[in-house]
């Protein structure tokens, strides 16, 4: 209890996570005393198909983070039933974390740039739904606080989503470059159809375990990925020791894995440098998270939040 028993004031925020294949919602209570507390959680996925050209990918994209916004806000209005919990289900604002290629890191300028359509898109959204305020960030920004937090030290993140990859090298804390390239896990899926001729379940299966019957595929899929990220850092100088992979559980692990196995990428680093995912579980002593499936981009999202939200 705070002086003179006023009780710590805490927030609820509603957060929107927006990729190119999917869309995420949660409620964030944050608080003076505690870590953030996750609730909600929610995440829609876009049907994996042959191609995505860009406005498909923008139509499917708004119509995901419309399914996911109308969750939240359900979650929100049972909440505020409670007698006990009501508060925690008012919504007081709205943080919308975007990935490319809507929401990526300008260094130039030192601030983030946005989509426009989708932005106004977001936007008229949410006037629609929610009368409360709302502000844009990145995927990457939540992402470069999360690895400050939770792995100390320099290093390159590889942000790896299902149509897109952003390589963010970080230096004393902030990000000193960057870079994305339109090659994600939905790469690997279709390579795996490509090569294998497997359906989409069977190749989404053989991602997952890694079957050895799917090996020679398998094989192809993360050469690829691993050529596709090689020729993206030719130009990074100084390249850090410690290399973080940050994907969709649960290819975060084995994505680390085969990339070091692989000595046209790890051979770009220092000799003894670490190649290694950054899951939900190393969030976990950070942000209090309770769902069956933690998502570690709404986990970081929330320790984002929690470090930049002012309670009085």
């Amino acid at each position: 209890m705070s002086l003179f028993g006023k009780k710590p004031e805490e927030r609820t925020v509603l957060v929107l996570d927006v990729g190119q294949g999917s869309a995420g919602s949660a409620l964030v209570r944050i608080s003076q005393t505690e870590a953030p507390k996750l609730f909600g959680e929610f995440r829609a996925h876009l049907p994996v198909g042959e191609f995505r050209e860009i406005g498909v990918l923008a139509r499917h994209a708004k119509q995901t983070a419309t399914q996911a916004l109308l969750h939240a806000a359900e979650v929100a209005s049972r909440v505020r039933q409670h007698p006990a919990a009501g508060a925690a289900g008012v919504i007081e604002s709205v943080a919308v974390f975007l990935a490319p290629p809507w929401g990526a890191p300008d260094l130039a300028r030192e601030e983030p740039e946005f989509s426009n359509d989708m932005a106004e898109a977001l936007r008229d959204m949410m006037r629609a739904h929610l009368e409360v305020p709302h502000r844009l960030h990145t995927r990457a920004g939540a992402a470069l606080h999360g690895a400050r937090v939770i792995f100390p030290g320099d290093a390159l993140l590889l942000i790896i989503s299902t149509e897109a990859m952003e390589l963010l090298h970080a230096k004393d804390g902030a990000a000193v470059s960057y870079a994305f390239i339109p090659v994600g896990t939905h790469v690997l899926l279709r390579t795996l159809r490509a090569h294998g001729g497997l359906s989409w379940q069977e190749a989404r299966s053989a991602l997952r375990i890694g079957h050895r019957h799917f090996k020679e595929p398998l094989d192809a899929a993360y050469d690829h990925l691993a050529r596709e990220l090689s020729a993206a850092m030719r130009g990074l100088r100084n390249p850090p020791r410690s290399v973080l992979v940050l994907a969709e559980e649960p290819y975060g692990e084995r994505l680390a894995r085969e990339l070091a196995d692989r000595s046209e990428f790890s051979t770009l680093f220092p000799q003894g440098s670490t190649i290694r995912p950054m899951l939900a579980r190393h969030a976990s002593p950070y942000v209090a998270a309770h769902a069956q499936s933690l998502d570690l981009n709404l986990m970081l999202e929330a320790l984002y939040l929690d470090s930049i939200i002012q309670l009085s």
